[in-house]
């Protein structure tokens, strides 16, 4: 009897790995599916408005935003907004971390982040710049610039802000109305590099009716920067 229940048992627990097992194939069968179904939609969104879709593009901006990872694109939309050539693109990078317990094992652990970058194009170049807010900006500047930090001479400005330039005197270039724009919360952190804009953001492009909103406001700094303003 015991050697029949414990046939019993391990037959249970395999019963159950199967069905654990199947369950995680088929969440993940479900999650290929919504993916797929995901980027079918931007490509139909795309092709409706006049727009290119394109998986898994070649980006000159990959260095610009967190995690620098060149293969980072998932997908990209390019069109023309305001007369302006933009692009909004979902971008992600991973963190790898690996721990010690008291026990000594090791355990590893895996985190993806998501952003939606934006960019638009200049009418005219510009030398590398970029604004961003100061608590979160010192990862940004050290990666375009080095430590290369300058004050614009606007108090409040300097306060919340940091302008990071290849050279002295090109802060310059940020304008007293694009000052205000970044003080009334109107224009996101941004970067330029010759005639290539970009900011990001946390998330996933999910609602076809917000592009507009994702690229407007970097189309105001567009404006304001070649205006000189």
């Amino acid at each position: 009897m015991e050697r029949m229940a414990g046939v019993f048992w391990m037959g249970g627990c395999a019963a159950v790995l199967v069905l654990l097992v199947a369950g995680v194939v088929a969440l993940v069968v479900a999650s290929h599916r919504r993916e797929r179904e995901r980027r079918e939609h931007w490509r139909q969104w795309a092709a409706r408005y006049g727009w290119t879709f394109a998986e898994r593009p070649q980006i000159t901006w990959t260095d610009r935003v967190p995690g620098r990872n060149r293969r980072g694109v998932r997908f990209a939309l390019t069109g023309t907004l305001q007369g302006r050539p933009v692009c909004v693109a979902e971008y992600a990078y991973t963190e790898t971390h690996s721990s010690t317990g008291a026990d000594g094992n090791q355990t590893t652990t895996t985190h993806t982040h998501t952003y939606v970058v934006c960019s638009v194009w200049l009418r005219r170049s510009f030398p590398a710049l970029a604004v961003g807010p100061r608590h979160a900006f010192s990862k940004l500047g050290r990666a375009l610039f080095g430590s290369d930090t300058f004050a614009t001479g606007h108090e409040e400005f300097d306060r919340q802000w940091r302008v990071a330039a290849a050279a002295p005197g090109q802060q310059a270039l940020v304008g007293p109305t694009l000052i205000a724009a970044h003080l009334a919360g109107a224009v996101p952190a941004w970067s330029v590099r010759g005639a290539e804009l970009v900011t990001y953001r946390r998330g996933r492009l999910e609602d076809a009716a917000l592009v507009p909103s994702l690229v407007t406001p970097l189309i105001t700094v567009a404006d304001l920067l070649e205006q000189g303003r």
